[in-house]
Order: C-alpha cells, then structure tokens, then sequence
C-alpha cells in the first residue's frame, strides 16, 4: 500500500437507527423477545435482525458512494497538471481499499467499511508539448494516471452495488412494515 491514510468521518450506520431499535441491542427489547429466540441465540444459532439487515446494506451505501466519489474526483482531475500539495507534480489518482466490518451483536452480520485511501503505483504520462506552460525544459507536460475507462468501469459498478444495496434496505424496510400490519390485524 503506497501512500495510504486513513479514511475519518465516514458514517456507515444511519443516525436514525440507534441501538434501542435493534432486537440484539438493548436490555429494553431483549426483555422482550419470546424465550425461544433467546434459547436459539443460546445454543449459537444466530439471529439478524431487520435493522441488522439496514445497517449492512447501509454500510454498503456508504461505501459505493465513496467509491463513486473517488472514481469521479479522479476522472474530473484526469488532465490536471498541477496537483493541490505540490504544484510541481500531476494529480495523483486515488483507490479506496475496503475491509469487512461486523455490524450486529453478533459476528455472521458482516457489512463494509473503507480504510484507506491508496495513490495506485503507476508512473504519470508523459506528452510532448512544448507549448504548454507547465512542460518541462524538455518540452515535456506529465499528465496524471488516470485510466479514464477503468475509472468509468469502476463508477458503473459501484452505481451497480450501490442500487442494489438500496433494494435490499427497501426490501427490508417493506418486510417490517408488512410484519407491523400483520400484528395489526
């Protein structure tokens, strides 16, 4: 990993589902449960709740729109010749390496988290052309390296991943509003 750092700020579990809401999460609700639920968890089978469900396809969200967000900053910078932090070099393209990350109380509920920012090892283009101001004394301009087609198969599929993780949430809020009306009922 070159010139990795670290990802902060990245929320991967919406605000509004706190911890009250999760079937595993709190005393409150763990009162609650029918005794053959908690036997069930007792001898390890494990149980995922409808916000487990939320807060991974949730995480997953979060994750393919930083992947579209890096993938579109770098098609945007793809001809800037002069990078913020040193004026001298191009802008470097950025990768976001991922990592599984437990989501629920308990350790099948896995979701995704982005823990560093990469710069990929690949060396500037160089392009002759002496008339342009930042060439070199060669005549030489580096451009950055950035691979317009990967970065844009890169952003569809993240569009694609991010789609789906919306369907599953949908699904998933749906599955609870249908349990609520049955209780109604």
């Amino acid at each position: 990993m070159t010139n990795g750092r670290p990802i902060r700020g990245q929320t991967l579990i919406p605000a509004a589902l706190g911890p009250a809401e999760d079937a595993g999460g709190s005393d409150e609700v763990q009162r609650g449960r029918p005794p053959e639920d908690a036997n069930r968890e007792a001898e390890g089978s494990s149980l995922m709740s409808v916000f487990d469900t939320i807060r991974i396809a949730a995480s997953g969200l979060t994750a393919e729109r930083l992947r579209m967000d890096v993938a579109a900053s770098n098609i945007a910078n793809s001809q800037t010749t002069r990078s913020q932090s040193d004026p001298t070099q191009p802008y470097q393209a950025e990768a976001v390496i991922f990592q599984a990350r437990q989501m629920g109380l308990d350790s099948s509920s896995q979701g995704v988290s982005a823990i560093a920012m990469v710069n990929p090892a690949r060396p500037n283009v160089r392009t002759y052309d002496p008339g342009n101001p930042d060439a070199d004394a060669e005549g030489f301009v580096s451009y950055p390296n950035v691979d317009v087609s990967s970065e844009m198969t890169d952003m569809m599929g993240a569009a694609r991943s991010y789609q789906v993780n919306a369907t599953v949430a949908q699904a998933a809020k749906q599955q609870a509003l249908d349990a609520l009306d049955l209780g109604k009922g």
